[in-house]
C-alpha cells in the first residue's frame, strides 16, 4: 500500500529531520517536490530525505558559480542545475 505524497507532507517530512531540515530552503523544497514529480511519472520513487539530500542540494547563485567556476550567467546550462530561482540553485549533487 503506498501513500500520496503532496507538497506539504514531502516539507513536513524534511523539517520534521533534526539532521536534514536545514538542507533545504522551503522554497527548495518545492523545487526539490517538482523535480522529483516529474521524475516519477512512470514510476514510483520512495520518500527517503537521506538519500534525497545526498542526491541533490541547494546553493547560492554565487556560491554555485564559485565552486563550478563558471561565470553567473552559464548557471542555467549547467548539467547539474534543475532550477534556479530568488538567487539560489537547486542541482545534482553527483
Amino acid at each position: 500500500m503506498k501513500k500520496s505524497m503532496y507538497l506539504t507532507d514531502f516539507r513536513e517530512e524534511f523539517l520534521s529531520s533534526d539532521t536534514y531540515k536545514n538542507n533545504f530552503s522551503y522554497e527548495g523544497l518545492e523545487h526539490l517536490y517538482n523535480h522529483l514529480t516529474e521524475l516519477e511519472e512512470g514510476k514510483e520513487l520512495e520518500m527517503d530525505v537521506i538519500a534525497f539530500c545526498c542526491e541533490f542540494g541547494e546553493d547560492t547563485v554565487e556560491g554555485f558559480a564559485e565552486y563550478y567556476e563558471i561565470d553567473k550567467e552559464e548557471i542555467e546550462n549547467h548539467e547539474a542545475v534543475i532550477s534556479v530561482y530568488d538567487d539560489k540553485v537547486l542541482y545534482h549533487a553527483w
